[in-house]
């Protein structure tokens, strides 16, 4: 569980907030974490489009 879940349970045990708006924040941080994973893959695959295509340069640049 994130620090932001933990925060959120504690939060619903004082009954600051209600079930519903626990669970519905809850399900609204798993969907960011979701997010944040793909867009993690997807920041690397990018890294490594950046990184062949450097190379790619650099060997055109050694051939002229």
């Amino acid at each position: 569980m994130s620090s932001f879940g933990k925060v959120l349970f504690l939060l619903c045990l004082s009954d600051s907030v209600t079930q519903e708006t626990h669970l519905s924040v809850t399900r609204r941080v798993q969907s960011l974490e979701e997010s944040e994973s793909k867009l993690k893959v997807e920041v690397s695959r990018l890294k490594e489009v950046a990184e062949v295509a450097s190379h790619q340069t650099e060997a055109i640049k050694a051939q002229q």
